[in-house]
């Protein structure tokens, strides 16, 4: 009897072992920035201004991100010059909840966020991580060869990107791009979809 125990004991342990890891990550669709744009009904360029989180009548925890709207870039924002972006994270219950791969927002940061919907001056992330570019200034003057402007990087956090009819997957981190150039290409863009 103990022989078939520790038999019985040894094939759960090996099936446990094929089994995958747990891992905490949000497969996600890679979308080019045609697709973004057609599922936003908003592109601004703003500065992060802070965060409060609270708790929904259901116990889900939200964050609204106060963001001050410095450009317009696609759509139409709402009347005032600051946006709450809200993102399911946050404590409740004595635990922290949030979605893997859902965009990071820092106070003080300068970001291009794209919006798939607005209620009054909320808005919501399109593609959770893949939603947010990242302005990046250099400090110091422009260099001789032309560099020293502001770019844009788009770095999906904790997710992993998914390519439809198998191509080579999409490397988290994006080359960064000039800011003129992405804003001027998002709004050509947006011209042509109307």
């Amino acid at each position: 009897m103990k022989r078939h125990l520790f038999r019985l004991v040894c094939v759960a342990g090996l099936a446990l072992a094929q089994l995958p890891a747990v891992a905490f990550a949000t497969v996600m669709r890679h979308l080019s920035l045609e697709e973004h744009l057609a599922l936003s009904v908003l592109v601004v360029r703003g500065r992060v201004v802070g965060a409060t989180s609270f708790v929904a009548e259901g116990g889900l925890p939200f964050t609204d991100t106060e963001v001050e709207v410095l450009e317009v870039i696609a759509g139409t924002a709402p009347a005032p010059e600051k946006l709450r972006v809200r993102q399911i994270k946050g404590m409740a219950g004595g635990t922290y909840r949030a979605v893997p791969g859902d965009a990071e927002l820092w106070p003080g940061e300068e970001v291009v966020l794209f919006l798939h919907r607005l209620d009054g001056d909320v808005g919501y992330l399109t593609a959770l991580g893949q939603s947010k570019y990242l302005v990046d200034r250099p400090v110091g003057p422009p260099s001789p060869g032309g560099g020293g402007e502001p770019t844009v990087v788009r770095d999906v956090p904790l997710g992993e990107l998914h390519v439809p009819n198998g191509q080579a997957a999409v490397q988290r981190i994006e080359p960064p791009v000039a800011l003129d150039a992405f804003v001027e290409t998002v709004r050509n863009l947006a011209r042509n979809a109307r």
